[in-house]
């Protein structure tokens, strides 16, 4: 009976936590779409972005919609973007790894740690979608990702020592300002190397990757955070040599190299 009670307790978290993602994972999809195309954020109803139409409620259904509907709009019969239906399936991923690492232990099982890593994960997705489409992020919603996971690593010692110009030892913020100190070094050396040949300064990463990444530092570690900007590195590789652009969103892949890292550490915290 005490198993069945279980099974039945979990089978519910686990709907409940699907159908969360999806939600936030479409939420975040409609948000990056409405900055893109200059419309209100916040609005009444949701509508098609072809004819302005507002949908019906069977049409907001995560996932399912889009298959009913066969990837049209009811009402001008206009193609829904495959990346809606992507955005709706990623976040239904990531709210469970935000579960899973908490379960492995990676982070810290509790209520408000699931909260906040939640928060942090989707504005990330946010910020990689806005970064795609626009190739530029909001100053609030950037510094928010990096107060978030401040708060998840937040150690009141460490926030004293830096009021008071003491010693800050290997905390989330001596990490983050030493990788962002070092990338924005490395950034100006390249900068400057390339101006030599080309008489114009270029750069490589944006100032909205660096904040990023160092919010990773000081989350993760120096050397995590070094592992991350390399992981997105390769990714956007073949991007970068395929596409005729100068720009590409980098932080896009910043954020599947951080994926990647965070279900590897969780096979390794449940195997090993």
């Amino acid at each position: 009976m005490a198993n069945e009670f279980l099974n039945d307790t979990f089978f519910l978290y686990a709907v409940f936590l699907t159908i969360l993602g999806l939600c936030l994972g479409s939420f975040c999809v409609s948000i990056a779409k409405r900055i893109y195309e200059n419309k209100r954020l916040f609005s009444k109803h949701s509508f098609c972005f072809a004819c302005g139409k507002t949908l019906r409620i069977y049409e907001l259904i995560p996932l399912f919609s889009y298959l009913f509907l066969k990837a049209k709009c009811t009402q001008c019969g206009s193609k829904i973007p495959l990346l809606e239906f992507f955005g709706e399936l990623i976040g239904g991923v990531l709210v469970w790894v935000v579960f899973l690492s908490l379960w492995s232990h990676f982070i810290e099982f509790s209520l408000f740690n699931f909260i906040f890593f939640t928060l942090f994960l989707f504005t990330l997705f946010l910020l990689s979608l806005i970064d795609y489409y626009c190739k530029a992020v909001p100053q609030i919603l950037l510094w928010a990702a990096f107060f978030l996971a401040f708060t998840l690593a937040f150690n009141m010692d460490e926030f004293v020592y830096l009021v008071f110009f003491e010693q800050l030892g290997s905390g989330f913020l001596s990490n983050a300002f030493f990788f962002a100190g070092f990338v924005f070094l490395f950034k100006s050396i390249l900068a400057f190397v390339k101006s030599i040949r080309t008489k114009e300064i270029q750069e490589n990463l944006g100032d909205a990757d660096i904040i990023i990444l160092s919010a990773f530092a000081g989350l993760l570690g120096i050397k995590a955070a070094f592992i991350l900007f390399c992981i997105a590195a390769f990714f956007s590789l073949p991007f970068f040599l395929l596409q005729n652009e100068k720009e590409l969103a980098f932080l896009p892949f910043v954020f599947l190299a951080f994926i990647v890292y965070l279900v590897f550490r969780i096979f390794y915290e449940t195997c090993f």
